[in-house]
């Protein structure tokens, strides 16, 4: 599988094509923000990434498709897939052509046809990925792992985040789940795993699972074995705490035991009959409230009546006052009244005298109208005061009947309780015996256990492991002698010694006579650049030898960054050791990508040198404004 054209659509309908050598180095040159980073995640997206990771800006903002067309070894392949939404990270709508004549002129051509899933399953067939399972080793937890065409996806791209990264080799490696997978997929890609050795690996996994969860089994019977009695014994205390059995029932053999236990679940008792109160409690409390009712309403008058009766006392002894000090005055009102001192008629004190002696009789009347009424008060509150007697009784009455019906209610709740109890814990009993397991059950699940053993051994007795680490280690032998010669090609540090992949830490190791120096340990940016280009070249050169499925092409994003800084985009004043390393990482590529089989190495850079081979590998020059998305397509 290789690159033919990688393809995108503006909204308004217009198309920007890049086309590829199909073998060979491919150079994309160019000034900075022109695009070129954007290659890698381009292909990453079209090519069955979850998410999109183009940056956000220009390219997000005009874009509305992106596409790719590879090379297959019988035909073509052209996978489009449309921008996400601004707010979005992925998205599904994928268009797949398994056999195009002609690549799409307008995204209006371009309709959804497939999904996620449906686009990898197409492209693990196309680059060759057959029946595969990594099983990981004894003490391992993590599952069982299908190398795919996103595996092999991981040795294609290096991205400007990586090329240069001492900690980090491959393409998302920094992911842990991607890390394990490269860890378990490697051996696979690098041609360690032999096919009918595949077929019995996945085969014997399938039986040691079986067999773990029979063991599993049986060891959850032995233990309901041994324990069964004394939660048997558990549950019969709770059934006689709720009354099912007698406080005298306490079996001590075992059989005797779950016989009494059987019995539990299927104990029925009686529940009492209780009349429905509420309706009855209803209308007794309404008597009551209308009993006190009255009985407070009572209550107010014989107050009222008794304030009446107290005034009127007062009233009356004031009226014997006044008729006390009348009685002094003179009985005959006719009189003349002759003052003391001039000795002459005061006529003025004589009708006082006159209105007096009225008052007298005024006042003689109201005490006999009191003594009248006085009685007939005093009944009436006595009347008042007996009914109120009454009411007392008949409201002691109403609360005890009231009182008797709330007993009653709460001996029902009680009742109601238990019997909720009592189905817990039949439910509980019930269920303790449903997983009782029997005798006959144990011996099948033993048979089941021992057959399953012998077929694993018998497996186990047709693999043979020495071949795949001697497979594994031969593969290792020779990408140490390529990446050993590389490394001289290039000049890197170290390189007097053997340069090796160690496939376990993901990592390029350099043995020296001073011991084994990680890449993580090398000093200086080109030696980091340097281990990164020839572990990706030597691995291509042997899945190229060995027709491995992987896809036949590699990126390389700003692989002079240690020299040329991406930033800067005028070249001409640099240093000349620079250029020359430069120039010789780039020979380096342009001679490493003549495989025995059609291969491309794609290199995204600002550096555009002069000599004729490099010019020659030169597909597109982005300067002087011409960019992968051009500045006129509209936005979304």
């Amino acid at each position: 599988m290789r690159i033919g054209e990688i393809l995108v659509y503006s909204h308004d309908g217009q198309q920007r094509k890049i086309g590829f050598a199909p073998s060979g180095l491919n150079i994309i040159t160019g000034e900075s923000n022109s695009g070129k980073s954007a290659i890698i995640h381009i292909l990453d997206y079209c090519l069955g990434s979850k998410n999109c990771h183009i940056p956000l800006g220009i390219i997000r903002e005009k874009v509305a498709w992106y596409a790719v067309r590879l090379i297959l070894d019988d035909g073509e392949l052209f996978v489009a897939r449309k921008n996400p939404a601004a707010d979005k990270k992925t998205s599904y709508e994928i268009f797949l052509d398994t056999q195009p004549e002609t690549s799409p002129g307008s995204h209006d051509e371009l309709e959804a046809n497939s999904n996620l899933d449906g686009l990898r399953k197409v492209l693990s067939s196309a680059v060759g990925i057959g029946e595969n399972l990594h099983v990981p080793g004894e003490g391992q937890t993590r599952d069982p792992l299908e190398a795919n065409f996103r595996h092999s996806l991981i040795y294609s791209f290096q991205d400007q985040s990586v090329i240069d990264n001492k900690n980090q080799l491959f393409f998302s490696q920094n992911d842990s789940f991607v890390e394990l997978a490269i860890r378990d997929t490697l051996p696979y890609f690098l041609g360690a795993v032999d096919k009918d050795e595949l077929l019995n690996q996945n085969r014997l996994a399938s039986l040691k699972r079986r067999l773990k969860q029979l063991e599993k089994q049986l060891t959850v019977a032995i233990s309901w074995q041994d324990a069964s009695i004394d939660r048997a014994q558990s549950f019969l205390a709770e059934a006689r705490q709720v009354r099912l059995i007698g406080p005298e029932q306490r079996p001590v053999s075992p059989d005797t035991v779950f016989e009494l236990l059987a019995d539990v679940p299927s104990m029925t008792l009686e529940d009492p009959e209780f009349m429905d109160t509420d309706d009855e409690l209803e209308k007794l409390e309404d008597v009551r409230d209308s009993l006190r009712d009255e009985y407070f309403a009572i209550g107010k008058r014989i107050d009222d009546a008794l304030n009446l009766s107290v005034s009127r006392k007062e009233y009356g002894k004031e009226l014997l006052e006044q008729r006390a000090r009348l009685s002094l005055l003179p009985e005959n009102d006719q009189e003349a009244v002759v003052c003391p001192l001039c000795h002459k008629i005061d006529e003025a004190s004589q009708e006082l005298l006159q209105l007096l002696s009225g008052e007298i009789s005024d006042v003689s009347d109201r005490i006999a109208e009191l003594q009248i009424h006085g009685p007939r008060l005093q009944a009436h509150i006595s009347r008042l005061e007996k009914r109120q007697t009454e009411l007392r009784e008949q409201i002691s009455s109403s609360q005890a009947q009231i009182n008797s019906i709330l007993a009653q209610a709460e001996k029902l709740r009680e009742i109601r309780n238990l019997q909720a109890r009592r189905a817990r814990v039949q439910g509980r009993i019930s269920a303790f015996l449903e997983q009782q397991s029997s005798s006959e059950e144990r011996d099948e699940l033993e048979l089941k256990a021992e057959e399953l053993r012998r077929s694993i051994a018998q497996i186990e007795s047709n693999i043979d492991g020495d071949n795949f680490f001697a497979r594994l280690r031969n593969a290792e032998a020779n990408l140490e002698r390529l990446m050993t010669e590389y490394a001289r090609d290039l000049l890197l540090e170290h390189s007097d010694g053997q340069t090796r992949l160690d496939t376990r830490r993901l990592t390029v190791v350099s043995e020296t006579q001073y011991g084994s120096i990680p890449l993580e340990d090398m000093g200086s940016g080109d030696n980091w650049v340097g281990c990164h280009v020839i572990s990706h070249m030597a691995l291509h050169d042997w899945f190229r030898a060995k027709n491995r499925p992987v896809p036949a092409f590699v990126v390389f994003d700003q692989p002079s960054k240690a020299h040329y800084p991406p930033e800067i985009d005028d070249l001409s004043g640099m240093d000349d050791d620079d250029r020359k390393s430069v120039v010789r990482l780039f020979r380096f590529m342009y001679e490493k990508s003549e495989m025995d089989r059609p291969f491309q190495t794609i290199v995204l850079d600002h550096a555009d040198e002069k000599e004729e081979w490099f010019q020659a590998s030169v597909i597109e020059r982005w300067r002087e404004g011409v960019k992968l998305v051009p500045d006129v397509w509209p936005s979304r």
